[in-house]
């Protein structure tokens, strides 16, 4: 691994000039909890650091993971710093995009810090089955504990208070992480207004009923209820505005021309073709390409270009992996082999190749 000459910054407004410093500066000062993860001076002097490095190091992937895994950080801090470093690294790829070589290599990384960074979130978020139940028992027993023997009861409380904080906190934070990933996951929808309806109300339903999740427990467990009916109260407002939001498209689109012409591309099939003729697509620059496609929504088309110029999202089985799926996916690509250039197709057929190889190895 090259080593990096980094000068830690020692005050915070120096970073304060760029959006994504500042988001990550009202990130860890606008919460309580999260004040306790980093300070964003200690963040933001380490996270540009492990930047430098992977720059540095951008032609060794399996290293710069490992370094990373390798840094003295609990899990939730290991976690915000690869989420982050995901983030940045992307932009990094796209403003090489010229350099061939350079953004391969950059999005190579950014393949492997994503892996670890969803394995490190499987970890921290996974709630086992029963656990409410295991929960409530655990509660009622510490209860009964404290009216039998309160005496020693007392000798513990610490511990035992510490070991009901520690199992609540763990359930609030995993409630508070599917909200907020509900969120991201509708904000990247690329599908119809009917559809999306469908997803916001699935989202009412499921906090209309967390609502209610604890009435049948105990004096204790109501308590508890109280420390989530906030979230929960939350998560139901936004998605009964997002619907409202929604509403005046789905009722008010003027009826469409019977006669008028499809888009000859797909957004995805645009993407594609931009991802392997080695072309940028910017926010900038994205709603004027969609437009030449006949398409409106640039933001959608961005979004798809970042998904697909990972190499992992474009050679990596579906999730849930089908035979429908999957052979959609070989589909795709071999459709967008046709309309590049010759000296553009190799990389594209060779992904397909090992599509196929994936099929034939789970299908037949």
């Amino acid at each position: 691994m090259k080593k990096v000459n980094f000068i830690p910054k020692t005050d915070i407004d120096e970073y304060l000039n760029d959006d994504f410093n500042k988001e990550i500066f009202f990130y860890f000062t606008e919460s309580e909890d999260r004040k306790e993860i980093f300070e964003p001076l200690e963040f933001l002097n380490l996270f540009y650091e492990q930047v430098e490095i992977i720059k540095a190091n951008k032609e060794k992937p399996s290293a710069v993971v490992k370094h990373l895994l390798g840094l003295e950080l609990n899990k939730t801090k290991l976690y915000c710093l690869l989420f982050c470093l995901e983030v940045r690294i992307i932009k990094a790829s796209n403003i090489a995009y010229g350099d061939n070589e350079t953004y391969f290599k950059l999005t190579t990384c950014v393949d492997f810090i994503k892996r670890e960074r969803e394995k490190l979130e499987a970890k921290l978020y996974a709630i086992p089955d029963g656990f409410e139940n295991n929960l409530e028992e655990c509660l009622k027993k510490f209860d009964l504990f404290q009216k039998n023997e309160p005496e020693m009861y007392e000798n513990f409380k610490e511990t035992i208070d510490r070991l009901k904080n520690m199992s609540l906190s763990k359930f609030i934070e995993h409630i508070e992480f599917l909200f907020e990933k509900s969120k991201r996951d509708y904000s990247g929808l690329t599908v119809s207004i009917a559809r999306k309806e469908i997803f916001i109300r699935e989202q009412l339903e499921i906090y209309k009923k967390a609502n209610l999740r604890f009435k049948k427990f105990g004096d204790y467990a109501n308590d508890t209820f109280n420390k989530y009916q906030p979230i929960f109260t939350e998560a139901l407002e936004y998605w009964k505005s997002e619907l409202d939001n929604l509403k005046p498209f789905a009722t008010a689109l003027p009826p469409q021309p019977i006669d008028k012409q499809k888009p000859k591309l797909t957004i995805n099939q645009i993407a594609l073709k931009y991802v392997y003729e080695l072309l940028q697509i910017t926010r900038e620059n994205s709603k004027e390409i969609a437009r030449k496609y006949g398409h409106n929504s640039g933001e959608k088309l961005f979004q798809r270009f970042t998904y697909y110029s990972s190499t992992a999202n474009r050679k990596g089985k579906p999730i849930p992996c089908t035979p429908k799926k999957l052979d959609n996916k070989i589909k795709l690509i071999e459709s967008v082999i046709e309309l590049l250039p010759t000296d553009k197709q190799e990389r594209a057929k060779d992904e397909v190749s090992i599509l196929k190889k994936i099929y034939e190895a789970e299908y037949q």
